[in-house]
């Protein structure tokens, strides 16, 4: 008999980057494995804050491509503060509950309910139909959300205690819990959780996604002189991020007249690095939106190398998302990870990638112009690069556990 999964996010599967761009490319998987899949999430928004261009935000339900599809509404701030975000979230849990009993027929059929974190308090409802109806309940974790919420300081310490206590109660009642890396993995365990925690590692199209000779379509998107290497910053633009630094890097590498910054994507902070680079009076950065899926290949290889940058607190309760195409790409990246956490130990490992210190000018421009002086080098980790994808993201890999859960 055919098994059903239920996948169920706040994030859309046809966001352009972040939770959402797995979400959608995890459903097709599910069914071209022979599942039906049936979809909750809402409108897509991110990384914008603002609703896509021909989608509707009212709640609605329809079959696409063999898949049932459910949307709900979601409150979509246009400066999302972390309170607004929360308000957001909590928003889509109630509209998505309504949505949830309105399709009761399909929640009870379901073999595999199939949620993913976070917002962590997602799972409350499904729990509580998993008794009813005896389904099976997963929880995937993208995000350790309250970790990185207390690490960067964005709320109050006693409220990151209460909902931590509120995480631990719900995670400890889900039948299967999963997440992307290691480092993820340890803290989650370190909550007091006992079960076994499967790894399912982000992903990349391996065929889509893929080195070739670079053509000039992302000079010439920007208006930048063709001449000009790429120094490019593609994803979201938040408090995670700490971008700053490569603003300050484009500052003091002025003198390089073959350098250009590129930093594509949206968020809060957006704003801010356009008033810096106002205030340094900087003609080698330009702002930009994310471009198109069908243009991330060629965006991809058109740079000179790319930009991985975090903050240093959090590292290991999120991982960048950007990495896996930009490893599947080729290209050459600059990313920043201390020693200990995940990310570091999987690209110094491989030599996959240039890593430094995080929230370092100085590392960011000396690496900069490492990779200027010695090509050699670039090729090397380029080649490398490519290599550690084709070992480590093929989909059918990643995802090949969720088969084993619900079988």
């Amino acid at each position: 008999m055919e098994k059903r999964v239920i996948v169920y996010s706040y994030y859309s599967p046809e966001e352009l980057t972040g939770i959402g761009k797995y979400n959608g490319e995890m459903i097709e998987w599910l069914k071209g494995q022979g599942l039906n899949v049936t979809s909750f999430s809402n409108a897509p928004f991110y990384p914008h804050w603002r609703k896509y261009e021909g989608y509707s935000n009212p709640w609605y339900r329809k079959v696409k491509n063999h898949i049932i599809d459910v949307r709900s509404w979601v409150y979509i701030p246009e400066s999302p503060g972390a309170l607004k975000k929360i308000i957001s979230e909590v928003s889509f849990f109630v509209s998505s509950g309504v949505a949830l009993l309105l399709n009761l027929r399909s929640v009870r059929r379901c073999d595999l309910f199939l949620v993913i974190n976070p917002p962590f308090f997602l799972g409350l409802i499904p729990l509580i139909f998993s008794k009813l109806f005896r389904f099976k309940v997963q929880f995937h974790i993208q995000d350790l959300q309250i970790d990185a919420a207390r690490e960067l300081g964005l709320l109050p310490s006693w409220l990151c205690s209460f909902l931590e206590s509120v995480e631990l109660f719900i995670l400890k009642r889900a039948d299967f819990l999963s997440t992307i890396s290691e480092g993820m993995k340890r803290k989650i365990e370190q909550k007091g959780i006992t079960k076994d925690v499967i790894l399912l590692p982000n992903w990349s199209d391996l065929r889509t996604i893929k080195p070739e000779p670079p053509s000039r379509w992302l000079h010439n998107a920007f208006g930048i002189e063709e001449s000009k290497k790429l120094i490019v910053y593609s994803g979201n633009i938040g408090e995670k991020q700490g971008l700053e630094i490569v603003i300050e890097a484009a500052r003091i590498l002025q003198k390089e007249a073959t350098l250009h910054f590129l930093v594509l994507g949206e968020g809060l902070y957006k704003k801010v690095l356009m008033r810096k680079i106002e205030e340094c009076g900087l003609e080698n950065v330009t702002l930009g939106n994310l471009v198109a899926k069908e243009k991330l290949n060629e965006m991809l290889n058109g740079s000179f190398l790319q930009l991985v940058i975090q903050k240093s607190e959090g590292a290991d309760s999120f991982l960048p998302s950007k990495l896996t195409n930009i490893l599947a790409a080729g290209c050459i990246s600059i990313v920043t990870a201390n020693p200990g956490t995940s990310l570091h130990d999987i690209l110094t490992k491989s030599s996959a990638a240039i890593v430094i210190e995080p929230d370092s000018v100085r590392a960011l421009s000396e690496a900069i112009g490492n990779v200027l002086s010695k090509p050699e080098m670039a090729t090397e980790v380029r080649v490398k690069a490519r290599n550690w994808a084709e070992a480590n993201l093929a989909i059918d890999q990643c995802l090949s556990p969720i088969l084993k859960i619900i079988t």
